[in-house]
């Protein structure tokens, strides 16, 4: 075995250390303007309650919305904080990878599998949730998938 980073798996810590590092400044920066977006949801919770001219469908699509922010609301430091500590467990193993270590690759699968479990631990039951939990499910697996390619140049 070389030293020498594969150029796709250099690609790819990149591509994580970016989605990763984005994904983080996200989540912190949710915090700053949670107080402001608390009041927004249950303003626009009032406003819709009190007009039904819409068609049903919509009705349907805007309640699932609403009930998904509520819940996000309701459960804010929990899936927030976990998320955090998360993310920089995955940015750690990230990191790992980046330098050629082989439990990077545990760590990182690990912490994406946990991050993939939060929106089926909070929001399983709602519509929003699912699509967002079934889109995250879908890119994580598509990383761990192209990471476990490159798994036999990490020592």
């Amino acid at each position: 075995m070389t030293n020498k980073r594969p150029v796709f798996l250099g690609a790819l810590t990149w591509l994580s250390f970016l989605g990763e590092g984005f994904g983080l400044l996200l989540v912190v920066l949710s915090f700053r303007f949670s107080s402001r977006h608390s009041t927004d949801v249950v303003d626009m919770n009032m406003e819709f309650s009190s007009n039904s001219e819409l068609p049903e469908q919509y009705q349907n699509i805007i309640t699932s919305f609403i009930d998904f922010w509520i819940v996000q609301h309701d459960q804010f430091y929990s899936i927030h904080i976990s998320r955090i500590i998360l993310l920089l467990i995955s940015l750690f193993g990230v990191y790992m990878m980046y330098n050629l270590k082989r439990n990077g690759f545990y760590i990182y699968t690990v912490a994406q599998v946990l991050l993939v479990a939060i929106p089926f631990l909070y929001v399983a039951e709602n519509p929003i949730g699912q699509i967002m939990a079934s889109l995250q499910f879908f890119v994580v697996g598509l990383f761990v998938f192209m990471y476990a390619t490159q798994v036999k140049y990490l020592s």
